[in-house]
């Protein structure tokens, strides 16, 4: 059950201080959307009708619920090959994208509180560059239906962790 989950999870995060000085409501909606996540339930949003204030509140949300990911990953296992299929979507070589993989098992923690497939197109760009491959932004974009921008944004913050690992 849901409820029982996103309690379980309030009260240890409450616990451990991890949210200390949040307001309540925020982190109790951030730990509705972590259990609603891990049990695999869809999450209702309820629209408040102001974009600007709805924004605002969902930026908030989504950083309190990386914190939380981080004691309570968001995506199993099993997820994992989802994410490795969205690299073999891709014209690599099999190296490269064992390469783009394996930085994905040892990174699913980026996958908290992000889109995926803004994650993996932005690790498919990475290793890509490396190893001189031509595989634009725009393409991996359209292939994973997602918008350049998203992949930019991602780059921008994964490049740091990744570069290190490579």
């Amino acid at each position: 059950d849901v409820k029982k989950e996103a309690l379980r999870i309030y009260r240890d995060v409450k616990d451990r201080g991890i949210t200390r000085g949040l307001e309540d409501s925020l982190v109790m909606d951030a730990c509705v959307f972590v259990a609603s996540k891990r049990l695999g339930k869809p999450i209702i949003h309820l629209s408040s009708g102001d974009k600007k204030q709805e924004a605002e509140y969902r930026r908030r949300l989504y950083s309190v619920v990386s914190k939380i990911a981080q004691l309570y990953p968001l995506y199993t296992r099993n997820t994992s090959e989802y994410f490795y299929s969205l690299v073999d979507i891709f014209p690599l070589p099999p190296e490269i994208r064992e390469e783009a993989k394996e930085l994905i098992r040892n990174n699913m923690d980026l996958l908290n509180g992000r889109n995926p497939k803004g994650v993996v197109g932005a690790i498919v760009y990475i290793v890509a560059q490396k190893h001189h491959i031509d595989l634009y932004q725009r393409l991996i974009a359209d292939k994973l239906g997602i918008t350049e921008v998203t992949i930019r944004h991602r780059v921008k913050e994964l490049r740091k962790r990744i570069l290190e690992n490579i």
